[in-house]
């Protein structure tokens, strides 16, 4: 049991530091080419509009006929406990910090190596 959940947070740690190159990417993406570059997002979507020949007043009407509404689900994809969520955010957070003070990106492997050997995951 004890070996199940050491993988099990293994891959929590693996998908932390997935979620941090991720987001590292983004922002490389935004900073070099401007948020417009970023598939998905609504300046992407006005962008391609733009581009597609469609004026403000136009995408304004598409926009105003719109109809969003939240929708949930009977079964969350992932629910977890307030006091895990914020463990992980505190990894994330240090894991952050620890590639800022290292002067890399995206080496997260060895950080992670350190952090599986240590009881905490700072610097």
């Amino acid at each position: 049991m004890a070996l199940l959940q050491a993988f099990g947070i293994w891959f929590q740690l693996v998908n932390i530091a997935d979620e941090n190159v991720a987001m590292r990417a983004r922002r490389r993406i935004e900073r070099d080419g401007g948020p417009d570059r970023l598939a998905g997002t609504f300046a992407h979507a006005i962008a391609a509009a733009a581009a597609a020949g469609l004026d403000a007043a136009a995408v304004g009407r598409i926009v105003g006929a719109l109809d969003v509404r939240p929708t949930l689900t009977a079964f969350p994809t992932e629910a977890k406990r307030v006091t895990v969520l914020e463990i992980h955010r505190r990894v994330y957070r240090s894991l952050v910090t620890s590639s800022r003070r290292a002067g890399r990106r995206g080496n997260a492997s060895a950080w992670l190596a350190r952090c599986a050997t240590r009881s905490t995951c700072s610097g």
